[in-house]
């Protein structure tokens, strides 16, 4: 009674127009790559930097690892590229910190990796006040010390 109704010959005729298979293709390593490229340049002085970074990695990478398109150590290995290479050596004593013995042939893990960038970015630490924060006001310091240098008494 159904088979021939209108409505699932509309339907059947839909779906031989939608590529079921491109649709399940959400992500593949280029958009990671990308967006760790993008974050690897960008300054990650906050827990906001690092939660917002956390969100879109988890998203695109996650939803990888979680298809088998990736592998644990790439998600690892990919998610500390993305930090800053300011932030690396600072991490990286906080990880050697908590543990001596650690193997540094093999990508840190996510979530030690996570902690460890919170630890180094907690909000509450007592020299927390951003006064280099701003790159004009470092700027105008250089030009005044340049003219300063320039000066003759």
């Amino acid at each position: 009674m159904l088979k021939n109704s209108p409505i699932l010959l509309h339907i059947y005729k839909i779906l031989q127009y939608f590529d079921a298979g491109k649709a399940e293709a959400k992500f593949k390593e280029h958009h990671l790559k990308q967006l760790v490229n993008a974050s690897h340049k960008k300054k990650m002085g906050s827990l906001d930097d690092l939660k917002s970074y956390m969100r879109k990695y988890v998203h695109i990478g996650g939803w990888l690892l979680a298809k088998s398109k990736i592998t644990q150590d790439i998600f690892n290995r990919f998610f500390w590229k993305g930090l800053p290479k300011t932030l690396h050596h600072r991490v990286e004593n906080r990880l050697l910190q908590r543990d001596p013995t650690l193997d540094l042939s093999q990508p840190f893990v996510f979530d030690d990796v996570v902690k460890a960038v919170e630890h180094v970015l907690h909000r509450d630490h007592f020299d927390n006040e951003d006064f280099d924060s701003d790159n004009s006001d470092s700027d105008e310091v250089e030009t005044l010390i340049k003219k300063l240098g320039s000066m003759t008494i």
